[in-house]
């Protein structure tokens, strides 16, 4: 694969730029501020587009600066074949970008490969180009990713399934996290609480079963106690209304029998006669008329002022008499008309009561032996009945709330029995499930590792064949894992690359890159694109590196400051 020419219509600072490239080493020399990383960054873009999450954010930093067409066109050989890519871009949204793909001699559009052309003509992805043919100004250190894996290898039929490894191995492993049964954020781990939780409380089923017996037995007893006291206080209640009736009828008999007596003394004063005066008016007459005649006679015959005296006073007597007697018929006329009236009222009150009482209940309930019962006796003992019965309307209240409480626990706990055994169902396919998933995720790591070490002995070959023409032959010996961790043998102990400076992981990581493009493209290599790579080389080692792209059988863009 080689370029063979470019045109930057804009692209940040570069505008209507053109560039031819030959075979071998193509130089691009400019000052700092012309632009060699936005060109590197052009060709990148141009295979690639700006629609991968390595890319996008470049989009907005490599606008046109001074407006226009956002992009250019660049032509390339591949299998023989010349191709024209044509893309232009939008300032903020991908839908504004366009793609055409033209045949470098006909220049009629093609539909060889589509925007996505990057990937198909390297069968990497840009993460993957940015770590083996794209080397920029950060250096040359790089890692391997399973897209690089998959084209080592150079197994067409695999190479889907290579590429998908880390993405493969991430959903494994993400599983792993969500549904571990060691992690408390795992899902399986949280059924187990569940489970346990579960039952625990399904253990009270039997606790609460007892406790609902006793229960029932306390209702049972406290209920009769109930209907007992109930049947007391009635007998109670009817007793104390006998009590009142009787008290009542001993008042209705008592007032019956003052009423009767009232009316019988009333009729016997109205029958006695009125009673008389020990002087009357009568014997008063008497005496007048027999004084009269005295006086008369002694008046006649004896001394006639005697006479006059005698009869000046059976005058007076007759006048008294006269008086009294009056007197007295008018005193008995009052006596007896009260004594009528008072006989009246007696007869009436007595008639009234007998006519609005019932004389035979009221002898009835003042004769039975209840009525001599004092009310006070039978109201502390209906009081202390009453008292008891609410303290056991409250108590079954109070038991008639558990016992409904308890009857709602022991289907919860029968309800946590059966959804425990639907979880631990549940623990045990997820057990299964995570069993498998730890398998796979070893079968395939066991798969990376067999697959890697198939290509892992030329790879390391080219490896230490690059680094010794950096080097020389005393230099280090390079070691590769299965995982392709990159580490040097010094007096026969190996260390990491970290361990080493800059410069040397820069070399090692060159040589690493090109060793990496001979596994990936055994046939056809592509065109290697570098933006000032040796700016942490020492001078000695820069000049070897300029040995080694001179040896490389690759068409390499060099892009170096003045």
């Amino acid at each position: 694969m080689k370029l063979l020419s470019v045109h930057v219509e804009n692209f940040g600072r570069l505008h209507d730029f053109d560039r031819d490239f030959s075979t071998g080493i193509n130089r691009i020399t400019e000052k700092n501020g012309w632009g060699k990383t936005t060109f590197s960054a052009f060709l990148l873009i141009m295979f690639y587009g700006f629609d991968d999450k390595q890319t996008k954010k470049l989009r907005e930093r490599y606008a046109p600066w001074n407006g226009g067409t956002y992009g250019g066109s660049v032509i390339f050989e591949v299998g023989g074949r010349s191709y024209i890519i044509e893309r232009t871009f939008g300032h903020k949204k991908s839908i504004e970008d366009t793609f055409v793909l033209r045949d470098g001699e006909t220049n009629l559009t093609l539909d060889d490969y589509d925007e996505y052309i990057g990937d198909e003509l390297f069968k990497i992805n840009t993460e993957s180009f940015m770590k083996t043919v794209f080397i920029g100004t950060n250096g040359c250190i790089t890692a391997t990713t399973d897209d690089i894996n998959a084209k080592i290898g150079d197994l067409s039929m695999v190479d889907a399934d290579m590429r998908s490894y880390s993405e493969a191995r991430k959903m494994l492993a993400d599983y792993l996290n969500q549904n571990s049964d060691t992690r408390k954020t795992g899902k399986i781990y949280a059924l187990k609480e569940k489970e346990a939780e579960f039952r625990n409380k399904a253990r009270f089923a039997r606790g609460i079963t007892n406790e609902m017996a006793d229960c029932d037995n306390m209702l049972e007893a406290l209920s009769k106690e109930e209907v007992e006291l109930e049947r007391q206080k009635n007998e109670l209640t009817a007793l104390q209304t006998t009590i009142v009736k009787c008290k009542e009828a001993v008042l209705s008999y008592e007032k019956y029998k003052v009423l009767r007596s009232g009316m019988e003394a009333a009729q016997k004063a109205k029958d006695e006669p009125f009673p008389e005066n020990m002087v009357s008016g009568i014997v008063m007459y008497s005496i007048g008329i027999l004084l009269i005649i005295v006086g008369a006679l002694i008046f006649l015959f004896e001394n006639r002022i005697l006479g006059i005296v005698s009869f000046a006073a059976a005058v007076t007597l007759l006048i008294t008499g006269m008086v009294t007697t009056f007197k007295r018929e008018k005193r008995r006329s009052a006596w007896s008309e009260n004594n009528e009236k008072t006989y009246d009222n007696a007869v009436k009150e007595f008639v009234a009561f007998v006519n609005c009482t019932d004389m035979e209940e009221v002898r009835k309930y003042a004769s039975m032996p209840e009525a001599a019962y004092a009310l006070k006796d039978t109201d502390q003992r209906r009081s202390e009945i009453t008292d008891r019965l609410d303290k056991v309307k409250k108590e079954l209240q109070k038991l008639d709330t558990r016992r409904e409480f308890l009857c709602e626990e022991l289907l919860s706990s029968e309800a946590a029995e059966s959804r425990a055994n639907e979880i631990s169902r549940q623990v045990d396919e997820g057990l299964e499930k995570l069993e498998n998933v730890r398998r796979t995720e070893m079968l395939l790591e066991e798969a990376k590792v067999n697959f890697a070490l198939r290509f892992l002995e030329p790879l390391k070959k080219n490896l230490t064949r690059y680094f010794r023409i950096l080097k020389g032959d005393k230099a280090a010996v390079c070691r590769l894992d299965a995982n392709l961790v990159l580490t040097l043998e010094e007096n026969g102990k190996q260390r990491s690359e970290e361990a080493f400076s800059d410069g040397i992981r820069n070399a090692l990581g060159l040589c690493m890159r090109f060793a990496l493009i001979d596994a990936m493209y055994p046939e056809e290599a592509p065109f290697v694109i570098m933006d000032d790579p040796f700016i942490h080389f020492d001078t000695e080692t820069r000049e070897a590196a300029m040995k080694l792209l001179q040896q490389v059988p690759y068409q390499i863009i060099l892009l170096q400051k003045k």
